[in-house]
């Protein structure tokens, strides 16, 4: 068990690290204010279309930036609160589906803010 305890500390020590050495670099400003810019575009989603994260905005390990997914379903009431009751910050209200690196059809529950309409060819 110390183990996994470790491992996670180191984990989490070297996302720490990145952060900082991220936060110090001379286009951390500008990136900061591109998502912020990202977040605030808006697209008109409906099931079936093929999206993609926006800038900045990617909610989940996959699928990867750049790379398409497609809407599953729009809920009709996002998730605003995590399983406890706590608000979050980005309220789900869409499923997104991909084909893994096996072809499995993976389904994800993310929000439509973090998305924008698939265009082939931009990674």
């Amino acid at each position: 068990m110390t183990d996994i305890y470790s491992a996670f500390r180191r984990e989490e020590q070297e996302r720490f690290r990145s952060y900082r050495a991220y936060v110090g670099t001379s286009s951390y400003e500008e990136h900061l204010r591109a998502a912020h810019a990202s977040l605030n575009e808006e697209a008109s989603i409906d099931a079936g279309n093929l999206v993609q994260w926006k800038t900045f905005l990617r909610g989940a390990e996959y699928p990867d930036y750049g790379t398409p997914a497609i809407v599953v379903k729009l809920l009709d009431n996002a998730r605003s609160e995590d399983r406890d009751g706590n608000p979050i910050a980005f309220p789900q209200d869409v499923f997104i589906g991909y084909l893994d690196g096996d072809q499995d059809f993976n389904v994800v529950l993310t929000s439509t803010a973090r998305l924008m309409l698939w265009e082939q060819g931009q990674r």
